[in-house]
């Protein structure tokens, strides 16, 4: 799993990276020529799409998420905020589906992502943070185990 990650990874050092989508808020579009430091590679347990790739990764602007899903363009999530849980990840379309991941401050501990359905959350200002917050409590679909810690 580390190494189809990694190639993965490396498979795009070819081309550079892009801003985001249209509409993606909180993630860039990788579209090549990225070749982050990988810090932790997870596998997804849970309600992930067959074949999710999820990497904790340094790049040049610092901490950040890799998301890599089959037949779906590969993105970095920027950290949103940090808090005692941990560093919070999200990115969403207007309009549409919301991830967040909470990456624990522990290292090695196993990382969670929600997703939150068109119309179960709200964009709000949080702590001067645009972010996407849930109208009722949603539990993590998918549990991020470590499989690789560097």
């Amino acid at each position: 799993m580390r190494r189809i990650l990694l190639l993965g990874l490396l498979g795009g050092a070819l081309g550079t990276v892009s801003s985001c989508g249209a509409g993606l808020q909180g993630a860039r579009v990788i579209q090549g020529g990225y070749a982050p430091q990988v810090v932790t590679e997870y596998r997804a347990e849970g309600d992930a799409p067959m074949g999710a790739r999820y990497a904790l990764i340094r790049d040049r602007e610092g901490v950040a998420m890799y998301r890599s899903l089959p037949g779906q363009q590969t993105v970095v999530i920027s950290p949103c905020w940090r808090d005692r849980d941990g560093e919070h990840f999200v990115m969403w379309w207007p309009g549409t589906t919301a991830e967040e991941i909470l990456v624990p401050p522990t290292p090695g501990a196993a990382a969670f992502r929600w997703t939150y359905p068109p119309g179960l959350y709200e964009v709000k200002s949080v702590s001067d943070i645009q972010r996407p917050v849930p109208k009722i409590p949603l539990e993590a679909v998918t549990k991020l185990t470590p499989v690789g810690v560097r």
